[in-house]
């Protein structure tokens, strides 16, 4: 074979070896949740894997301690009518979950934003929050929650959230419930501030 042959072929060996590399295992990130997509070998991502969505009105986690990841949804259990704040009857909502040895949560009135707020009391378990809007006015209350012998129960008691009509972006009522050096804080509002200025409170788990 002639010399400049050669050296096309070696050429032309190069290129398709350098075009053949794809990347695999490329993570994607937002505030909620990080998925790591698998390698073309890899199974597909399995319910029982930690995938976990933190803060809509669908999330998951593991709330019984089982191992495995849950969905959790709220769903409208009863169509009120007229004002509630006079002779009407609120809606009525209930929290679900995809694991039937879960209990319902039933929150009462009204829509809710869920949020997995992860193992708060050390017990093996994720809790979860209800940021839940007023049946008339723009003070929100927020109840966190955790399965207890066979049903939910209040972690700490409910507290409020005055919004003045503004919206709070869903970044920072995630933050509302949080630990810090193994304890556990609530951000309430200081009711002489105009602004809302939000206070840190702790939480003795013990007293509740």
């Amino acid at each position: 074979m002639p010399s400049y042959m050669k050296k096309s072929l070696i050429i032309i060996g190069v290129v398709l070896t350098g075009c053949s590399t794809v990347p695999t295992n490329t993570q994607v990130k937002d505030s909620v949740s990080v998925v790591q997509n698998p390698a073309v070998t890899d199974s597909v991502a399995t319910p029982e894997e930690d995938i976990r969505t933190y803060v809509s009105d669908t999330i998951t986690g593991d709330f019984n301690g089982d191992g495995k990841i849950d969905s959790a949804w709220m769903k409208l259990t009863k169509q009120g009518y007229g004002n509630p704040v006079e002779d009407g009857v609120p809606d009525e909502y209930t929290v679900f979950f995809s694991d039937t040895s879960l209990s319902g949560i039933k929150i009462g009135c009204c829509e809710a934003i869920l949020i997995n707020e992860g193992d708060l009391n050390k017990d093996g378990k994720d809790e979860l929050s209800t940021y839940q809007a007023s049946e008339n006015g723009n003070t929100y209350r927020m109840s966190t929650w955790t399965f207890g012998t066979g049903n939910w129960q209040p972690l700490f008691k409910t507290f409020l959230i005055p919004t003045g009509g503004d919206y709070i972006p869903l970044s920072e009522i995630e933050k509302r419930v949080f630990m810090r050096n193994d304890s556990l804080f609530y951000l309430d509002f200081d009711p002489n501030d105009e602004g809302f200025r939000t206070v840190e409170v702790p939480i003795n788990l013990n007293s509740n």
